[in-house]
Formats: C-alpha cells, structure tokens, sequence
C-alpha cells in the first residue's frame, strides 16, 4: 500500500458530531462516519454509567490519536513496530465543572504513557517523537490549552 502524498490531501478537512439527548446525562451520539456511541456520566453523578463520561472519551481520543499517528509516523520514516501501547491520563477539577469559583473545568495535566516494542535506534525513535509531537492533533489540542504535557516512553527491544 502506498502512503498518501500530501499534495493529495485537502488543505482543511471536518469531522463532525451529533449528540441525541436520553435525559440523565446520557447521549447517544453520530459521528460523521455514521458510528454511534453512548455517552454517560457515573451514577454518582447522576448517570446511569452505560459509556465512558465526555472526559473518558476525550481521553481515549489523545490515546487512539497517539496511536494512530504514531504509526504513520513510523511507516514514513521506515521503522519497524511490533508492538505499542498507549495509556492517556488527565487531570482536572470537578470543582471547576460543578462551577465553582477559582477552578478550572479543563485538564490541568495530561500524562501519556507509550511502550513501542521495537528494533529502532535511539536517533530513529528521537525523529519519530519530534514527528508525533508535530502531527498528532489531539496531542496539539491539549498543548495549546496550557494543560502540562508529561511524555512518558518506554522503548523495548
């Protein structure tokens, strides 16, 4: 399979999402590609707990984005992976979504895990985190929302 040239590529490009309102804080949302996911809050906090919170998936989008651009970036640069895992963890205040005064409602830290098991050498996995930290949009989304970015790698061989 070829990679894409990025003269193929449109200059700016959209996604979209739809949420359809259950009541008690549930959703259940369309995205463009005409997926479909729940969307819920804990029963703590008034759910029913039948999906991943809105933050739980903002989460799993930097941790799914990680992976995916990861990838590419490794395919472009002809390096081998045999294997990855990425974990995306953030911080944030409760408080600050409850609405209370002197309290942020967005991450304050974010913290990624990622273990790629392969043969590359230390010059190649530098290129290719420089790369990631440029091309990984999520990545960028949380970086220019001032939230401290803690990149944490863990290279097997």
């Amino acid at each position: 399979m070829m990679a894409i040239r990025p003269k193929e590529l449109p200059k700016t490009t959209s996604n979209w999402a739809e949420a359809d309102w259950q009541g008690h804080q549930k959703s259940v949302v369309t995205t463009k590609s005409g997926h479909t996911v729940i969307v819920d809050e804990p029963k703590a906090l008034g759910g029913s707990d039948e999906g991943p919170s809105p933050m739980g998936y903002l989460f799993t989008s930097l941790a799914g984005c990680t992976s995916v651009i990861i990838e590419r970036v490794a395919k472009d640069l002809g390096i081998q992976i045999d294997g990855m895992k990425v974990r995306a963890e953030g911080f944030y205040s409760p408080r600050g979504i409850a609405g209370q005064d002197g309290y942020e409602s967005g991450p304050t830290e974010v913290r990624s895990d990622i273990t790629l098991k392969t043969s590359a050498s230390d010059a190649e996995i530098e290129n290719l985190k420089k790369a990631y930290f440029k091309r990984c949009p999520v990545f960028n989304l949380f970086r220019k929302s001032n939230a401290k970015m803690i990149d944490n790698w863990v290279i097997e061989r």
